[in-house]
């Protein structure tokens, strides 16, 4: 709090939004720490995101109209323009926007605000760390491939598919 010139209560309060979040964990009588993420919490994070964004998808598919693949498009193409110039910190931002908009697009709030949940920025941060092993122009690839997978399979079918897309991420 003497750092940044402020009373205890906002640093106290951040530092709950931060433990709320996943980012740091608070041990009794000796103090707050930055999370530490297993290889193992990560697969378990992406098994998770894979089985409730293939629900977003299945939702988003029952209901799809032109102005909705538009949209995803649009996202598209801000990963495209990323990859392009070879901007990590802007294919971040457009990676994320990408699946919140697959999210948003499902109608379904509750899905959305889980995934949003457990894939805060830090989960998105520390899947970038690993991601960063692939060039940036594959990982386009894969998200245009991704798209065209949840746009053009049977509706009926769509949830496998991008489950194994996580699977393989993680």
């Amino acid at each position: 709090a003497k750092q940044v010139k402020c009373s205890r209560g906002p640093v106290r309060e951040a530092f709950l939004s931060l433990e709320h979040d996943g980012l740091v964990v608070t041990v009794a009588r000796r103090g707050t720490f930055i999370r530490d993420i297993s290889a193992e919490s990560i697969e378990v994070i992406f098994t998770m995101r894979g089985k409730l964004e293939s629900l977003c998808v299945r939702y988003l598919r029952e209901h799809l109209t032109n102005e909705m693949e538009r949209t995803l498009r649009e996202a598209l193409k801000k990963l495209k323009s990323a990859a392009a110039k070879n901007d990590e910190e802007d294919f971040f931002r457009a990676d994320m926007n990408f699946h919140q908009t697959i999210w948003r697009l499902s109608n379904r709030p509750i899905l959305e605000n889980t995934l949003t949940r457990i894939m805060n920025p830090f989960i998105f941060m520390t899947a970038r760390a690993y991601a960063r092993q692939t060039l940036i122009s594959t990982r386009y690839k894969e998200h245009a491939q991704y798209l065209e997978t949840i746009l053009t399979m049977p509706t009926a079918k769509v949830e496998r598919p991008v489950e194994h897309y996580f699977r393989e991420k993680a």
